[in-house]
């Protein structure tokens, strides 16, 4: 069985080479928020007395990434909306001019996200007078109320500044409402008993405080919601997502509106209390409807491509919760992944072949399209292959790509190498094995520490500057060009035309008529991706081990298999055999069948995608 495979490595760009550039790098990670080291003043809270004082503010942040950071300072409301920007840089002199509560807060950007430091600075205005609570409701200092009711609470205030007033509320111990603009709040009293209820109003200096004494009586609700029994659900429209619907119940039993719903998810069914506590809490429940009512939600932030179990409990307003209801299996929406699979040597779309990851396959249609649905987050490989019985070697090599990172839905177009044989080779050098002389001849091989990776051109054709040049009568700009010819006509590819332009040349032939050296390429700009962008033929006249009068032909058809970024054969059937001069003027049926390959594949690919066994 012919196989092929790899991994998906970035690379960093080789110097100039002659043949193919290789390089790697790790991918890109994502942006990390800057964060807040230290800041001045440490208080949160603060008090001035203006138009006297002021305060300096400073503070420094640091960076994960090391992302080039500025700071601002910045007015910002209860919301956390920005009212005004009031310096940009890391220290600030705040002095306002009028008295009043300011919320400040200084952040530190990246490109992207920012970390912020708040300070909450009270400024009082000399001669400030006192608030004074001068009417409030209810409007007995004593009440009396049935367990479950609901009491608002409010206060009216005089004073000199009333935009700069906070109300707080407390019953006994517990804050209903803290340094709140809102004079009023609400409590629910779910317990019997007396209840303290203290209502104070604060101008940043001075404050005034009122005190209601509460009697709750009556008989608390036992009665628990009905349990929901018809809980439904589907994989949701988004990665990591699933989509829920149930019937509504009530608040005692199936009467009366429900106060909220509690959502929890579990790798195993849900079936006891046990199994409840140790499940997940899910945010974004909906608010219950009346009886009877369709609810619908959408849980989201789960882990894509898995399976897990979900059940929906009721609760009331007294904390009475519903009986276990019906716990469902659901597959959370998982990452998809599609494409097409063609033929590298023609380009023809491949129907009939294999494609699977993580126990997830689909079959290619006649266009060559797959897609793979609901993947997990952990898949890092997916397999081509075009046979369908064990052991038989297919047409195509096998391919397994690696992947890594994903979180989104994501497209790969793939290309297959047809499985050929050997038949240039003389001497049986790579034992009849394409997939072993395609190794070799992109260098790509892997072994001592050798890359995988192929980097071509990023485009075809290839521009040459051919220029006029004789020598000792011979027409060399001749030669050069039907060995280009012969390139493109063996293959029935365009890979070269000329151009007289030597700077718009992708590559352009340089004659050294001074030095004798051997005839050679050499890259001397590249891409960003390490893909060659100008490369140089240099032949030298006054070689006569390879005189260029005599095998011009050759010598160009065996510069140029370089120029396509193909190294050193090792056995003397082929065009590009190294150490020694080739015995053809032209390519061999083997190097034919690569670069047509070659043609066909990815700009830049990982050579171990593709199997041999």
């Amino acid at each position: 069985m012919r196989k092929a495979t790899g991994l998906i490595i970035l690379g960093l760009a080789w110097g100039m080479a002659f043949q193919s550039c290789i390089f790697q790098t790790d991918p890109a990670r994502p942006n990390s928020p800057p964060y807040i080291k230290d800041s001045c003043p440490e208080d949160l809270l603060l008090v001035i007395e203006v138009p006297i004082d002021s305060i300096l503010f400073s503070f420094t942040a640091g960076d994960p990434d090391r992302d080039e950071l500025t700071y601002s300072y910045v007015l910002v409301d209860n919301e956390g909306e920005v009212l005004e920007i009031l310096h940009n840089g890391p220290d600030y002199v705040f002095e306002p001019q009028e008295g009043g509560f300011y919320h400040l807060q200084g952040r530190a950007h990246d490109h992207s996200d920012y970390a912020a430091r708040d300070w909450y600075v009270t400024a009082i205005e000399l001669h400030n007078d006192p608030p004074v609570i001068n009417w409030y409701s209810p409007d007995q200092d004593s009440i009396t109320t049935l367990i479950g009711s609901t009491i608002e609470f409010r206060m009216g205030v005089e004073d000199d500044h009333p935009e700069d007033l906070r109300y707080s509320y407390y019953a006994g111990s517990v804050p209903i409402e803290i340094m709140d603009e809102t004079s009023a709040a609400q409590y629910r009293f779910t317990e019997n008993g007396f209840f303290d209820v203290t209502g104070i109003v604060w101008d940043g200096e001075y404050g005034d405080t009122l005190l209601w004494v509460v009697r709750v009586v009556g008989e608390p609700d036992t009665i628990l919601p009905a349990r929901i029994t018809d809980l439904i659900g589907w994989t949701g429209p988004d990665p990591g997502t699933i989509r829920l619907q149930w019937t509504a119940s009530g608040d005692d039993d199936m009467d009366g509106r429900a106060n909220h719903y509690r959502v929890r998810t579990h790798t195993i069914s849900i079936l006891n209390e046990d199994d409840w506590n140790e499940a997940s809490q899910k945010n974004g429940v909906p608010v219950p409807g009346l009886p009877g009512t369709i609810e619908e939600m959408i849980v989201v932030n789960l882990n894509p491509g898995t399976w897990l179990f979900v059940t929906v409990r009721v609760v009331d307003d007294f904390g009475n919760m519903s009986q276990l209801g019906n716990c469902i299996r659901l597959l959370v929406r998982g990452i998809d992944a599609d494409g097409y699979i063609t033929d590298a040597a023609t380009g023809a779309s491949l129907g009939g072949v294999v494609v699977s990851a993580e126990g997830i396959a689909d079959t290619t249609l006649a266009d060559g399209y797959y897609k793979l649905a609901n993947l997990p987050l952990y898949t890092d490989l997916i397999r081509i292959r075009d046979e369908h019985i064990v052991g038989d070697q297919g047409t195509y090599y096998d391919m397994a790509i690696p992947v890594s990172g994903i979180s989104w839905h994501f497209r790969k177009d793939l290309t297959m190498m047809p499985y050929v044989d050997l038949v240039s080779e003389l001497h049986g050098t790579y034992d009849g094995s394409f997939y072993t002389f395609f190794r070799y001849m992109t260098n790509t091989r892997g072994l001592l520490g050798r890359p995988t990776i192929f980097r071509n051109w990023d485009h075809y054709p290839v521009t040459v500057c051919n220029p006029p040049f004789l020598w000792e009568g011979v027409d060399i700009q001749a030669l050069a060009r039907i060995a280009m010819t012969a390139w493109n006509d063996l293959t029935e590819l365009e890979l070269f035309i000329e151009i007289s332009d030597p700077d718009a040349a992708d590559v352009e032939i340089i004659y050294d008529t001074e030095y004798e050296s051997k005839h050679h390429v050499e890259t001397i700009r590249s891409n960003e991706d390490g893909t060659p962008a100008k490369m140089l033929i240099w032949i030298c006249p006054i070689n006569q081990r390879a005189p260029i009068q005599i095998r011009g032909r050759r010598i160009f058809a065996h510069e140029l298999g370089h120029i396509l970024q193909l190294s050193h054969s090792s056995d003397l059937g082929h065009l590009m055999v190294g150490g020694t001069a080739p015995l053809i003027d032209d390519p061999s049926q083997d190097e034919i069948n690569l670069v047509t390959a070659l043609f066909g594949m990815p700009t830049i690919f990982d050579a171990a995608w593709y199997i041999d066994e």
